[in-house]
């Protein structure tokens, strides 16, 4: 997914959380936020990137982003840190009857592979 495209998914509808990669074509994951956070400063953003340096981690959570998740990673460990934000927003009883199943994720417009998944 392109910048320009990214930021219409999120102005499209209300969201309760956003997983933000920083490379993104046509645009960048910093400006994407910035934009983010001037239309809705309390939602938990999760940056994902394969900027691992701790320069690039203290840059991004400066930036305002909740968290920082370094490329390669598992995809459980992405959904539960998104979880973490997502559960103060729902009471105990909805999280623990099985929140987990009903978070949706918009569709990636790349081809994953199970082996990069694990």
């Amino acid at each position: 997914m392109d910048a320009p495209s990214a930021m219409d998914a999120l102005l499209s509808r209300e969201q309760d959380a956003v997983p933000l990669d920083l490379n993104l074509p046509e645009g960048d994951g910093p400006s994407i936020l910035r934009d983010l956070r001037k239309r809705d400063p309390d939602i938990p953003v999760l940056i994902m990137t394969a900027r691992d340096g701790v320069d690039d981690r203290i840059n991004g959570l400066d930036s305002e982003a909740d968290d920082y998740l370094v490329k390669p990673f598992k995809l459980n460990k992405m959904l539960a840190q998104l979880l973490l934000y997502l559960r103060d927003k729902f009471t105990i009883g909805a999280f623990q009857q099985g929140c987990r199943e009903a978070v949706t994720l918009a569709p990636v417009h790349r081809p994953y592979f199970r082996s990069a998944l694990d």
